[in-house]
């Protein structure tokens, strides 16, 4: 379901925020970038000098154990692709086809199903090939989204179309699932097809109205149906997306919401490896049965999260915000600029994901 969201959201911003030239591509490309990248590689720093202090401290390398149990038997092309993945996340959805023996990587379909072998012992933020994922689909977005309707249905069923049949002829698996970008760019366009389709779904409260009723009725009456099969629950929420999508924008502790995820998602699990790393060391029988554990690895995340937000996340929000708009939109651009002196200004106000520009046009 995340790959559709993205789908929705990514166009939402394409069509309203940046023209479809080179400059327009170049300002996307680079603010998604430092979206993505700054509270990214500020945590991978932490984690790796955290990890390092719990090393001297514990002797549990925590995030870098797998790099000191192998470092002196890891060829070249390991730690090419080692670093590279964990400093540029580009790579670390392939590593899903990955497995690691004797210091070398080899391609297998079934990586994942093996995974004492599995290459992702060497990502310091396990939950990050999704970002991979999502890094992908940028690069082809903007030559993508704003495509005619019937082009963009007919990408999406040749799609599925050929997922289905790659299963069929034996290339299944858990990475080919959710974790090959190829696949997975059909769901990004179901996304993208709801945004244009936004119009009509949410044209009046009652056509809403039975669309979510209609949606809970078949969730209730069948549901085996939507639990078995995924891709009948996307296609189910995805008819609520654009509702869904109106409620946040109305809703400012909504919107909060959406925009703290991120750096929850970016922190959770560096945090709790790194706290297991010193509690087993000082109190070794409570991981896994004391619910200190857990308590404290949320409360430390959500913590985090915030400060991320706060001083890492808002400023660069308004920086991208003014390259976004461009000259065009100068007055929204300097009230943004004056909003950073008021520590209580509105978090919309420095989203670049959140704003709708008054048209879509060129920026710049």
């Amino acid at each position: 379901m995340f790959y559709v969201i993205s789908g929705f959201l990514i166009t939402h911003i394409l069509s309203g925020k940046y023209s479809a030239d080179p400059h327009g591509r170049w300002i996307f490309y680079t603010n998604r970038a430092v979206k993505i990248f700054v509270p990214y590689l500020v945590v991978l720093a932490g984690t790796i000098i955290l990890s390092l202090v719990a090393y001297v401290v514990t002797g549990n390398a925590a995030s870098l154990s797998a790099f000191f149990a192998e470092a002196h038997n890891m060829r070249a092309g390991t730690w090419a692709y080692a670093v590279v993945s964990n400093l540029f996340l580009f790579g670390q959805d392939w590593g899903s086809f990955l497995t690691y023996q004797n210091g070398a990587l080899g391609w297998n379909l079934h990586a994942l199903e093996q995974p004492g072998a599995a290459i992702g012992m060497f990502s310091l933020n396990n939950p990050a090939w999704t970002l991979s994922i999502e890094l992908s689909f940028y690069l082809v977005a903007p030559f993508l989204v704003r495509r005619h309707f019937l082009a963009l249905v007919l990408s999406a069923f040749a799609l599925q179309a050929i997922r289905y049949q790659a299963y069929h002829v034996g290339w299944f698996s858990y990475g080919t699932d959710n974790r090959f970008f190829p696949f997975e760019l059909g769901l990004f366009l179901y996304g993208a097809l709801l945004y244009w389709a936004k119009d009509l779904l949410r044209a009046d409260v009652r056509l809403q109205a039975a669309i979510a009723f209609g949606c809970l009725a078949l969730a209730i009456v069948l549901p085996d149906y939507f639990r078995d099969g995924y891709y009948q629950f996307y296609g189910l929420v995805g008819l609520l997306l654009p509702t869904l999508f109106g409620f946040s924008n109305r809703h400012k502790w909504d919107r909060w919401l959406g925009d703290f995820s991120y750096p929850i998602y970016v922190v959770h699990f560096p945090v709790a490896v790194l706290l297991a790393a010193f509690i087993a060391h000082w109190l070794p029988s409570s991981i896994g049965t004391n619910r200190a554990y857990p308590a404290l690895a949320l409360v430390l995340t959500c913590l985090i999260s915030i400060a991320i937000d706060r001083y890492l996340v808002k400023p660069v929000d308004v920086w991208r915000q003014q390259r976004a708009l461009g000259k065009r939109y100068e007055p929204l651009r300097a009230s943004l600029v004056g909003s950073t002196a008021n520590p209580g200004y509105a978090r919309i106000t420095a989203s670049e994901d959140n704003i709708e520009s008054p048209s879509p046009s060129r920026h710049g």
